[in-house]
């Protein structure tokens, strides 16, 4: 199918209604909104439809931040979870594999990951691999009033 543009006069339509010029013969039709048929909404270039926009729930967005955090494979990430998703129902087992895991994240890790919670994170992260008391004594100390002050009860001996 050949598609041929002209320049036609000014024509007043009314709304929902489109001028269509086939074999040389314009066709005044109805017309459906992009919002009454999602299908209609091109991209350029003959692109499939444009999808219309996916909202996520709570619980879902609240997953998908567990398995993002998982995947990064790192401490960081998943203490930055525990201080972004505190009530959720993935946060015991956050806890677990952060237990689970034996030597820090490097710095340069922490800091892509953390960015402005860097030194918090680095300081929960040490706090937790001593082990002690004292360690988390000296954490709420500096950090008392970050969201992650919440979770040393979690993690202390």
């Amino acid at each position: 199918m050949s598609v041929t543009f002209v320049n036609l006069p000014l024509l007043a339509l009314s709304a929902g209604v489109a001028l269509t010029v086939v074999a040389g013969s314009a066709f005044a039709a109805e017309t459906e909104t992009v919002e009454e048929n999602p299908t209609l909404a091109q991209t350029p270039g003959d692109q499939p439809a444009i999808s219309p926009p996916y909202f996520l729930t709570p619980e879902m967005s609240d997953q998908l931040a567990f398995e993002q955090a998982i995947a990064a494979d790192n401490s960081a990430a998943l203490i930055m979870f525990l201080a972004r998703n505190p009530d959720t129902k993935q946060v015991t087992e956050v806890r677990q594999l952060l237990a689970a895991r034996k030597t820090p994240d490097n710095l340069v890790v922490i800091e892509a990951v953390a960015a402005g919670d860097a030194e918090v994170v680095r300081a929960f992260d040490a706090a937790r691999l001593a082990g002690n008391r004292e360690s988390w004594d000296a954490f709420m100390k500096l950090h008392g009033g970050h969201p992650l002050a919440a979770q040393v009860q979690y993690f202390m001996p």
